[in-house]
């Protein structure tokens, strides 16, 4: 269950704002290279208008481990977020009083976070530097309808009514926020999808279903298979020769030349 995608939009008015941007942050999941072929927006707003990594890398590429390290700029054996689940990771092993938010908090930054963040958060607390808080709540956090969230403290369920797919339920509720918050600020916005449904302790479950108005919408080649799904079923070392299309404007295949090289 690692985060694939880390998308960083800088939003920079001024010269003031230049010392001090605004920050959004989308935090996808399990989310392959090769779906970009099908995110068309996300192409043409991010990466046309933006920066396109070639290269990235993570000291400990799975769920918790790597989020805590986003969260806090260290590495795990140092955050001490070893796991996704207790004793030895998940929410509750990491120091919430000494991250990311926090930091931002104490230097004058109104700060937000919607949707997924480390696995075994429950709720109802919201935990510190976070100015305004709209977080998955476990055990439901890995099912796109009939799921809870804590919205500022405050458990608010959703069930399984066209409204209530979960990634529409995040965007709105990212978007409202947004609209509200006061400069310089800083939002986190962590989809769950296209991570799997109903993941259990051993990280099972079913493919994610996508909102009703999409279903059939990409009958045609295949979008690819997230991260998991592929080291479960063929291994790591499969993994690129099991992808399909590649997507366009984007360095995939020197970088799956790069990777069959050095296995």
């Amino acid at each position: 269950m690692k985060p694939l995608l880390l998308l960083l939009l800088l939003a920079m008015n001024g010269a003031a704002a230049s010392e001090r941007p605004n920050v959004l942050v989308i935090l996808t999941d399990d989310q392959t290279l090769e779906s970009m072929r099908v995110l068309e927006k996300t192409r043409r707003l991010l990466g046309q208008e933006g920066t396109t990594f070639a290269n990235a890398f993570v000291s400990y590429p799975i769920c918790c481990p790597s989020r805590a390290t986003l969260l806090t700029g260290q590495y795990a054996h140092n955050h001490k977020v070893m796991a996704n689940k207790p004793p030895d990771g998940g929410y509750g092993r990491l120091d919430h009083s000494n991250t990311l938010p926090v930091w931002l908090q104490d230097s004058g930054y109104e700060t937000a976070h919607v949707g997924k963040y480390l696995n075994g958060y429950k709720g109802p607390e919201v935990p510190p530097g976070w100015s305004h808080w709209f977080g998955l709540s476990d055990p439901s956090t890995y099912q796109f309808y009939d799921y809870t969230a804590i919205d500022g403290g405050k458990a608010v369920h959703y069930g399984n009514a066209e409204e209530d797919y979960q990634t529409d339920v995040l965007a709105t509720k990212a978007e409202a926020i947004l609209r509200e918050m006061d400069e310089p600020f800083f939002l986190s916005v962590a989809p769950v999808a296209p991570h799997q449904e109903r993941s259990d302790e051993e990280g099972k479950g079913t493919p994610p279903r996508p909102a009703k108005r999409h279903i059939g919408r990409f009958a045609g080649p295949p979008a690819g298979e997230t991260s998991t799904a592929l080291a479960s079923r063929s291994g790591q070392r499969d993994a690129t020769s099991t992808m399909t299309a590649q997507p366009s404007e984007l360095p995939t295949r020197a970088i799956r030349e790069r990777l069959s090289t050095s296995q």
